[in-house]
């Protein structure tokens, strides 16, 4: 992450990764993939909510929720999403899980070099 919160090699791979994708036309399948992880991401976030929730009860919050209702629907709408990103396009949501999968050694590796903020 640099100075200005940007995560830089992030957005170095996914530009890269888009770029092969337009480059071998394959503007749908960036679309498909695109959707995913950002649903993923989504997922991930209303897990965080609720873990963040359970970690520190008494924790001013800057907006008012109604705890568990608006999370449990968001993280519900998540993963129907994604089960039915998966069972519709199985081989894009495979290539979305294959990145995720691939991508996880990586951060741990510049994790463990204490690189990330």
């Amino acid at each position: 992450v640099n100075s200005g919160g940007t995560p830089t090699i992030g957005l170095a791979v996914g530009t890269l990764a888009s770029l092969l994708f337009l480059l071998t036309k394959t503007f749908e399948r960036t679309l498909a993939v695109g959707a995913f992880f950002i649903v993923f991401n989504y997922g991930l976030a209303f897990l965080a909510y609720f873990g963040l929730r359970k970690r520190e009860p008494g924790l001013d919050r800057p907006y008012r929720a109604r705890h568990p209702l608006t999370g449990t629907v968001a993280l519900a709408g998540a993963v129907v999403f994604l089960v039915a990103a998966v069972t519709t396009d199985t081989t894009n949501s495979l290539i979305a899980l294959g990145v995720v999968a691939a991508a996880w050694p990586i951060f741990l590796i510049i994790q463990s070099t204490g690189k990330l903020a």
